[in-house]
């Protein structure tokens, strides 16, 4: 009150006071006296009475305003009343609480701003700390001083209120002290502790010894100690888990993913694989998260400068799968060693604290506080990653990868993993015999050093550490193997193109937007020599994956090395899944199998370390989930954080200590910032901001108007870049491809949506292992979709050598890799796919029967579980598998669509337009008369004199058969069940019709089923060459006969332009040309008797071009092609032809 007294009404010393207290009406002449005289007299006064305000007379100014008529109040004034200070009108200021400014939750708030900006500058990995505190002294000599006196300039000037002069001096004060809770390390430490975004190191001693030390330039024997750097991890752990709803998040994925892993079909998650179950059955009922730990060395000095290696540092990091583990910040720092520690002191003195944490963590486990209440979570350890050194060293195997015994996953000696194709069980390494080595305590013998510390950890052992490194183990090891080999067989041996073609076309390949900075340099003949190539992984990885793209076009089909590599190329795709069924694990068994029994006859090589440990691939799978969730991509990046910070300061005599120093500040700020869109991993850019040009869509489809969402052209989601033009995949029965039009964002949940369009595919390219995606890009429709339902990040389409646009789909799940490697076993991998819709049907139906698909469509043919082939082939013919589903669901098969009848039609079709009905019940129609003339096909028994000799059928040669229903055979497999069983199948043949023939041995009706007839004909024929190799030789023949023959001007112009371009042409168009021409020759006599209108009998002859062109069939795209098949489907059924997508001269497909 008495400073209300001065500040407002300006009192003097010379001012007089008046008692108005119950009537009291003394007068004083200072405060003190008026203080003591109420002191006195009126301590005590009835509760609840009114109390009158005192009348202040300012003797020195008797103006109103300067007087203060009392008014009445209760003793105890609440905050939320509103005072009045009233005179003669009133007095001059009323004030109410929610107008008051409080300028200490401002001035608090300036201070933790000043703090974000200290981490904000500590978290940039180019400044040390000494160079931010420096920056804060620079701030406030040259910005704030200044500031601070121009506000004390203008207060002396232009304020004469002494409440607005009182409050100027509390700002300029703040402002003065901006950097008041972080001017140095101490006080900031302080400040995060207070907090609790803080909490100290733990430096903890590996060895102490005396030896010989530097002191100030003398040599002297004093201690020596080496230390490690422990960070707080159940400090770390629960801060984590407690921001952002991370806890929740994590649970709801893991129980998401427990629940869909029940079938035991898909594995697409640590947590769905065999090791998690194992490690989680003691902790039944309890909340437990898996995390996994990562240790390598990094070199912090120059690799090339004379410290090279001095000061090497190990580090272990440690990250949550049930996190995105993409991003470097969900990378988190666990411990710091130094590399010469490890190696001199062992691995029991540098990691014993660290196990005690982990041990902890899993037992004693956490409690977690959470807007739901607080949860006590067990962190169980999943696995420990890293280089195959780095895993080898820490769990105590063969440090040498020349040694005897070098795989951490089998006990197979160094001789036989130079020819071992498969993995083998008997030798795979357990718990028992690990601690049988261990007793031996022989690694020459065994390959295990000691018991490693490792097993020290609960619920771990390092002989169940199913743990690869994709990274490592192909992009920098088989890769480079492989496509040296590739790239010498091309370029030295059958010289199919040169070393300087293969750098042209690389460096010059349309790599598109988002691989152009992944382009690796030129390859010299060196680097072939010495099996290495000059690329880091990211450009090997890229590189391999448009190496078909680059030469593809140059290399014939069936070439034997060309196949190796899409073999190869199947390998990478499937192991880059993200998510596999059993079905693709044994497939991808098969596949590595006869990777590395090729890799040793073709090249007359041996198989590498890396090689072998490809064939333990497929049970680590089964066991930690798809292996690029856990590579060292993304952990290797975060050693350029710890690089880049130690490249700043110049001291080493403590580096861990300094790092682990930097990692705290960057993970206090981490925890400080967060927002909705940081939540939901957005980055936005207000310069990308637009207006949307589908605003009724979006409504339509979304049910949003225009001021509910914002519409971007570019964002980041998830450390992903999205922009306008970008292309996205998705699987829904077939690789579908989208063009990003415009990216939006809901205002209320932040979701991300892109509204795009689907752009139109025209076939699957298997010689390039790509898609041939439509030249004008035609649009099949418009629509939006999540970055959930896309299979990856955006992809590439790239312009080949030829022109086309094609698409390299390297984002493909476990759906897309087992369509296209069933797609692949039907055209031998290698030829141009030429496949009838009924196959590619029943192969979607079968990979339907373990698979979900993300998207369902309505009444789709291949959904079912039950598959009936006979029903589909018709339904395609008759162009109405649209109704296959309704046909299986009423249980509807060729048997009853003979008995069919009027009245049955609307009972089957009632859901269908009249359009479809109508089409379908003529269609049955036709096919009941079809039947009434012909029920069975007549059998071949009279016509097969080359089987009257076969001896008898081979043993067990019916259960040898029986394996050909197993979809997932490769080719090769097929034609080696095919070979075994001969005699038993031209046994069959001889004794059944056409129908039961193909019926069971449906691999003839394939497109390689002509490798199938070769087997059976060379078996009844074995002098006879194949009639492939006879039609080459005969080919110079053949065309010296053409131009003698061919008379006709047309086919004469086809011969000349033939004749001029033979050199350029492919064996295919040879062939073309060759068989096109061959019409001349045998010239067609036949004549088709006709009657006209009137009934009068006529005769049509047929040309030379007409016997051509119903022979072979040419369209220039696939689009036209099945046009005119529907055509000629409509007159009747198609006769044996040719099909050319292209031109003769060029043809596409074949």
């Amino acid at each position: 009150l008495l400073a209300h007294y001065k500040i407002i009404h300006l009192l003097k010393p010379f001012s007089s006071y008046e008692c108005c207290e119950y009537d009291c009406t003394q007068t004083f002449s200072n405060l003190n006296s008026y203080k003591r005289h109420i002191d006195r007299k009126h301590t005590t006064k009835p509760i609840n009475s009114p109390t009158p305000i005192p009348v202040i007379n300012n003797l020195s100014n008797n103006n109103a305003e300067n007087e203060c008529i009392y008014t009445t109040q209760n003793d105890s004034i609440e905050i939320n009343d509103t005072i009045s200070i009233v005179s003669d009108n009133s007095c001059p200021v009323t004030f109410e609480n929610d107008d008051i400014l409080n300028l200490d939750d401002l001035i608090n708030s300036y201070h933790t701003s000043a703090v974000k900006f200290t981490l904000s500058l500590l978290d940039n990995n180019n400044f040390s700390r000494k160079d931010v505190f420096e920056i804060q002294r620079k701030i406030e000599k040259y910005i704030i001083e200044p500031v601070e006196n121009l506000i004390t300039s203008f207060t002396q000037k232009a304020v004469k209120e002494p409440i607005l002069l009182s409050s100027f001096q509390t700002i300029k004060t703040a402002f003065t002290n901006t950097f008041n809770f972080c001017n140095s390390e101490f006080s900031l430490n302080n400040w995060l502790i207070r907090n609790n975004l803080f909490q100290n190191v733990q430096e903890f001693t590996i060895n102490e010894e005396i030896n010989l030390v530097s002191d100030s330039g003398e040599i002297i024997y004093g201690d020596k100690t080496s230390k490690g750097i422990l960070l707080p991890l159940h400090f770390q752990f629960k801060k984590t888990f407690e921001q952002n709803e991370n806890l929740a998040n994590s649970l709801s994925l893991y129980e998401k993913l427990i629940n869909n892993s029940s079938d035991q079909t898909q594995i697409k998650h640590f947590v769905q694989g065999e090791l998690w179950k194992k490690k989680i059955l003691p902790y039944q009922n309890k909340i437990v998260i898996p995390y996994f730990m990562y240790i390598d060395d990094f070199e912090i000095n120059n690799p090339l400068g004379s410290h090279a290696s001095v000061h090497s540092i190990s580090a272990i990091y440690y990250s949550f799968p049930l996190t995105d583990q993409s991003k470097l910040v969900n990378i988190y720092l666990a411990a710091l060693i130094k590399a010469v520690d490890i190696k001199d002191f062992g691995n029991d003195l540098c990691l014993n604290k660290l196990i005690y944490q982990i041990n902890d963590l899993e037992v004693n486990g956490i409690v977690i506080d959470t807007p739901h209440g607080s949860k006590k979570v067990h962190f169980i350890l999943g696995l420990f990653l890293g280089d195959n050194l780095g895993l080898n060293s820490i769990c105590e195997f063969s440090k040498s990868f020349s040694a005897n015994y070098f795989c951490r996953f089998c006990k197979a000696d160094k001789s036989l993993t130079r020819h071992l194709f498969k993995e083998n069980s008997l030798l795979l390494r357990n718990s028992i015999n690990y601690a049988e080595d261990v007793r031996v305590n022989d690694s020459k013998q065994t390959g295990v050093y000691k018991e490693s510390i490792l097993n020290k950890i609960i619920s771990f052992h390092v002989t169940s550490n199913y743990s690869v490194d994709l990274m490592h183990d192909t992009f920098e090891g088989i890769c480079h193997y492989n496509m040296c080999h590739i790239i010498n067989y091309y370029t030295d041996d059958v010289k199919i193109f040169s070393l300087e073609l293969l750098n042209y076309r690389k460096q010059n390949f349309n790599y598109g937007p988002i691989e152009i900075g992944n382009i690796s340099p030129i390859i010299k003949q060196a680097h072939l020599k010495n099996f290495h190539l000059k690329m880091s992984a990211r450009e090997m990885m890229t590189f391999v994956f448009y190496f078909s793209l680059m030469v593809g076009d140059l290399i014939p089909e069936d070439d034997t090395i060309w196949v190796f590599f899409l073999n190869f190329l199947e390998i990478i795709e499937i192991l880059l899944s993200s998510q596999f069924s059993n079905g693709s694990i044994l497939h991808l068994q098969r596949l590595i199998e006869k990777h590395n029994s090729e890799y040793v006859s073709l090249f007359k090589d041996t198989l590498k370390p890396k090689h072998h440990l490809l064939v333990h691939y497929p049970t680590v799978i089964k066991n930690s989930g798809p292996p690029k969730h856990f590579w060292c991509f993304r952990f290797e990046a975060k050693h350029k954080e710890m690089k880049l910070y130690a490249h700043s300061i110049t001291s080493r005599k403590n580096i861990p200590l300094s790092l682990a120093k930097k990692f705290q500040y960057k993970y206090a700020y981490q925890i400080l910032n967060s927002n909705p869109m940081i939540i939901n991993e957005i980055n936005t850019n207000e310069i990308y901001i637009k207006s949307s040009n589908y605003n009724e869509l979006v409504l339509r489809v979304l049910n949003l108007t225009s001021d509910q969402f914002l519409c971007y052209s570019q964002i980041q989601f998830k450390g992903t870049t999205y922009k306008i033009g970008y292309f996205l995949t998705r699987f829904i029965e077939e690789v579908c491809l989208y063009e990003i039009l415009e990216i939006i964002i809901v205002k209320a949940s932040f979701k991300v949506q892109f509204i795009v369009q689907q752009i139109e595919i025209d076939f699957f390219n298997s010689h390039l292992r790509a898609y041939q995606v439509n030249k004008s890009k035609s649009i099949i429709l418009k629509t939006i979709l999540t970055p959930d339902t896309c299979n990856g990040p955006p992809v590439n389409i790239n312009e080949s050598v030829s022109g086309n646009l094609m698409l390299r789909n390297i984002n493909m799940d476990d759906s897309v890799n087992e369509f296209n490697y069933s797609i692949a076993d039907l055209t031998n991998n290698h030829s141009i796919m030429n496949i009838n819709s009924s196959q590619i049907a029943k192969i979607i139906c079968d990979n339907n029967s373990s698979q979900n698909f993300t998207t369902p469509p309505l009444h789709s043919p291949f959904s079912d579980l039950h598959y009936d082939e006979e029903l589909m082939n018709l339904l395609i013919e008759w162009n109405l598998e649209s109704v296959y589903t309704t046909c299986i669901e009423k249980q509807i098969d060729l048997e009853a669509l003979q008995f069919m009848q009027d009245h049955h039609f609307p009972m089957v079709l009632s859901n269908f337009s009249p359009g479809i009905q109508i089409k379908f019940e003529y269609r049955v129609k036709k096919y009941q008369q079809s039947l009434t003339i012909n029920k069975e096909s007549p059998t071949l028994n009279n016509n097969l004199s080359i089987v009257q000799n076969i001896t008898t059928s081979e043993p067990d040669s019916e259960n040898i058969s029986s394996y050909l229903y197993d979809k997932d055979l490769t080719w090769p497999e097929i034609e080696d069940i095919y070979r075994k069983t001969i005699n038993f199948r031209l046994n069959f043949i001889k004794e059944n019709n056409a129908v039961e023939i193909f019926k069971k041995w449906n691999h003839y009706t394939m497109p390689m089923g002509y490798k199938l007839v070769d087997i059976d004909f060379l078996s009844l024929y074995p002098d006879n060459s194949n009639f492939n190799l006879i039609f080459e030789e005969s080919c110079n023949k053949l065309i010296e006969v053409l131009k003698e023959r061919v008379k006709d001007p047309a086919n004469r112009q086809t011969l000349t332009t033939f004749n001029n371009t033979l050199n350029d042409l492919t064996t295919d168009s040879k062939v073309l040309v060759i068989m096109y021409l061959l019409h001349c020759v045998f010239i067609p006599s036949s004549k088709k008797s006709t009657r006209d209108e009137n009934g009068r009998k006529g005769f049509t002859k047929y040309s030379i071009r007409d016997s051509q062109n119903s022979f072979i069939i040419v369209k220039p795209t696939s689009v036209d092609m099945e046009s005119t098949l529907q055509k000629m489907s409509e007159m009747g059924a198609i006769q044996p032809c040719i099909l050319v997508i292209g031109t003769l001269f060029d043809p596409k497909q074949i």
